[in-house]
């Protein structure tokens, strides 16, 4: 029987990598003669920035309104989000590095977008923890239907014309992102924690599919490979933030026991 699996695109890069990915899925299922669609098994959940999915001119399929979680409305400002997180006091301190100044900030219109300006990303993953929170969770209640893993046998006798055995344990998460933007990159670390957060159990099946700055043109912006750079370099630190395992434990930081990773 085939496993349950929730695609989250952050960004632009990873919505763009899932409209490709449902496009190609849809038309596998199609040569098999499946009629149904894709099963509510296999889940897309695109995260940005903007009020409305960009770089949909690049084609693909499009996703459903209930599959995308645009974080900004119309008109938004940075200064509100920056004050909302000023709220948070001492409560945080590891986002004190973070803090984005409104009045030195670069103009960037965040409701299409936060250009390539991680701080600004996470300012918006962090100040609408409760939209994303909110979007994840509707995916899993779309998969955690009782028809799900009945409709993902029936898929499975259909494509291979047996039976697959027993369902097959826990979901798997996939994270797509690129490294280099604002948005994908500034959502990365946190959208992980909330996912993990709501389904600890899920930690060792995740995976995660990130785009390194040079798969851009070259005239993509200075940005890019700065970006690149940190965001692998925070990746690796949320796999040994709090620990002192081995070498073999970091490089597979999901076998720490209690340890949430961010790969």
């Amino acid at each position: 029987m085939y496993r349950k699996v929730l695609l989250i695109g952050l960004g632009g890069s990873g919505g763009k990598t899932l409209r490709f990915l449902k496009r190609d899925l849809s038309e596998w299922l199609e040569s098999k003669g499946w009629s149904d669609g894709i099963p509510d098994g296999w889940q897309f959940l695109h995260i940005d920035s903007p009020t409305k999915p960009d770089g949909l001119e690049a084609g693909g399929m499009p996703l459903s309104n209930r599959e995308y979680v645009g974080l900004v409305s119309a008109g938004t400002t940075l200064r509100p989000l920056a004050e909302l997180l000023d709220s948070v006091g001492t409560s945080a301190p590891e986002l004190f590095g973070w803090r984005v100044e409104p009045s030195t900030a670069p103009p960037v219109p965040l409701e299409i977008g936060c250009g390539q300006y991680r701080a600004l990303g996470r300012t918006v993953g962090l100040s609408f923890a409760q939209a994303i929170r909110q979007g994840i969770n509707g995916a899993i209640d779309r998969m955690s239907n009782v028809e799900v893993e009945p409709e993902l046998d029936r898929l499975y006798r259909h494509v291979h014309g047996h039976g697959g055995g027993e369902p097959g344990g826990v979901p798997i998460p996939i994270i797509i992102s690129s490294l280099a933007g604002g948005t994908g990159a500034g959502l990365l670390l946190d959208v992980v924690d909330i996912l993990h957060s709501m389904r600890p159990s899920w930690a060792n099946q995740s995976m995660g599919l990130y785009y390194t700055s040079d798969v851009f043109p070259s005239n993509a912006g200075q940005g890019v490979h700065p970006n690149g750079l940190a965001a692998i370099s925070e990746i690796l630190n949320g796999a040994w933030w709090g620990t002192t395992g081995s070498a073999a434990e970091v490089r597979n930081p999901g076998s720490i026991p209690g340890k949430q990773s961010s790969i």
